[in-house]
């Protein structure tokens, strides 16, 4: 008689797991996949890549940008060297 109440106390005390709430099973379930699809998409942004293809227009485009700015870094230059001897021709009158 004492096996069979401890038995039913040993059965009390340990869940059935047939006895649980389906509501907390889809619950979890749920909780699982949003996790998942969660993790799945934040390390797909992490580890993304940025896909840079240059396309032959505007590489060619560049091109025509660097050729002027280097004529403008020329013509810059050539106002700088006038500017230089024009403070030193100043600077001679002066003294």
């Amino acid at each position: 008689m004492e096996k069979n109440t401890a038995r039913k106390a040993l059965e009390n005390m340990n869940p059935d797991p047939e006895k649980e709430s389906p509501r907390r099973s889809w619950m979890y379930i749920f909780i699982g996949i949003i996790l998942i699809f969660g993790l799945t998409f934040i390390f797909q942004q992490l580890n993304d890549s940025p896909n840079e293809t240059i396309d032959p227009y505007s590489f060619d485009q560049l091109k025509d940008q660097v050729q002027s700015m280097r004529q403008q870094l020329d013509q810059l230059e050539k106002q700088n060297s006038a500017l230089e001897g024009r403070i030193e021709e100043l600077e001679s009158l002066i003294e």
